[in-house]
């Protein structure tokens, strides 16, 4: 699939083009086949399992322009920006304070929506990429609730 993705855009036949993607297309649907049974069989922490779907997702959708370590760098700086918020409102720190699911809700939306700003898609410009991860964050534009 690497070698696949890797090489498609530099084919120049526009038959040899559009084989290429079918198979990439074949391939990445067998790939998130496996990777969802392995999901399944084996996912014990429910964050863990959240997550790892959601990148299964993203990569699926779009494997050449989905990085998992990029994403995952994302979600560290998003969950940093959050527990920021929390202690400049509470002045508690998340491992020593039990918050309020009210508190933590708007320091989530806080960080979302107006730090990252995120925003969601017009209705009529909704598309199923709206919900992947990948595609929210790169553009900005999404279903900001794909983050929770």
């Amino acid at each position: 699939l690497d070698a696949v993705v890797r090489e498609r855009p530099l084919l120049r036949e526009a038959a040899a083009a559009s084989c290429a993607a079918a198979i990439e297309r074949r391939l990445c649907d067998i790939w998130a086949a496996s990777a969802w049974r392995e999901l399944l069989a084996s996912c014990m922490n429910e964050q863990s399992c959240l997550e790892q779907g959601a990148m299964i997702f993203s990569l699926w959708d779009d494997p050449s322009r989905c990085q998992p370590s990029a994403l995952r760098t994302e979600f560290s700086a998003l969950a940093a920006a959050v527990e920021q918020r929390l202690v400049y409102v509470s002045g508690e720190n998340s491992r020593s304070h039990q918050h309020k699911a009210k508190h933590i809700a708007q320091a989530i939306s806080h960080t979302i929506f107006v730090e990252r700003g995120l925003y969601g898609p017009l209705a009529s410009n909704l598309e199923r990429r709206s919900s992947l991860l990948s595609h929210l964050l790169q553009r900005g534009v999404g279903i900001p609730m794909s983050l929770g």
